[in-house]
């Protein structure tokens, strides 16, 4: 198993375009390392770039990004069944639970409504300095208005991992830390409801989760992809993190 490359120009490695083992519904392939003037290119053929937003500190194995100051906005919109893949931490305590110190690492969360009824968006996130969280939108009960479908699991934020969120309709929002094998479902009752803003890296929309997230790799994909789909996805994912040193 492994990455396939596309160099077009003389400037591989560095923009190279990739072939990851799953290909459908491929929308984001984004690796951070090194320089700052290659962090919004998207790996993923026939993809556009995101647009950088503010300075992330850039390191030699990541980038560090703070939500609401600096983050990456993509081409990407988010779609009623996803699965996104990050490789990630937060460089330190959260120093509390509220949702404006929260630590996002991809979400479009309190975006634009795609629904009468407001709400919409999703977004992978730690809340605590105990959880990892995803959360999906979704018609409430009743049908008069929005609710959130999210998931939590006990997880180490300050700790490197490689950890995934999918939405599947019915079959619900399940968090995961593929590192830990730790996760977490919460079902789907009823109609999903999606936000037009665009997915953001590092960052959401509004005045929710302000914290700071270092992020080495994001895969994004419009699909829910199924369990060996996303094993598959995570063994080239671990190998790049192993030839920078970080075990996942």
């Amino acid at each position: 198993m492994g990455l396939k490359l596309i160099s077009p120009g003389s400037l591989a490695p560095w923009y190279t375009k990739v072939i990851p083992p799953v290909t459908r519904s491929l929308e984001g392939w984004f690796c951070f390392d090194t320089a700052l003037e290659r962090i919004g290119y998207n790996r993923a053929p026939g993809k556009g770039n995101a647009k950088l937003v503010g300075i992330p500190t850039v390191f030699a194995t990541h980038a560090r990004f703070k939500g609401g100051l600096n983050y990456l906005e993509t081409l990407i919109a988010e779609t009623d069944q996803f699965t996104v893949l990050v490789v990630g931490k937060v460089p330190g305590p959260l120093g509390g639970t509220s949702t404006p110190t929260a630590a996002p690492y991809v979400g479009n969360y309190a975006g634009q409504s795609n629904s009468s009824l407001g709400g919409g968006g999703m977004c992978m996130y730690h809340q605590t300095d105990a959880t990892l969280g995803g959360q999906a939108w979704r018609v409430n009960a009743d049908g008069t208005g929005t609710t959130s479908s999210q998931a939590n699991m006990a997880d180490v934020p300050t700790n490197w991992a490689l950890r995934a969120l999918r939405c599947s309709g019915a079959a619900g929002t399940k968090v995961m830390n593929l590192t830990t094998g730790g996760s977490s479902n919460q079902s789907l009752a009823t109609q999903r409801v999606t936000s037009s803003s665009p997915l953001r890296i590092g960052g959401v929309y509004g005045s929710t989760f302000l914290g700071e997230t270092d992020i080495s790799h994001v895969a994004i994909y419009s699909a829910a992809l199924t369990d060996d789909e996303i094993t598959q996805v995570a063994a080239v994912m671990k190998k790049r993190m192993a030839r920078l040193g970080i075990a996942v």
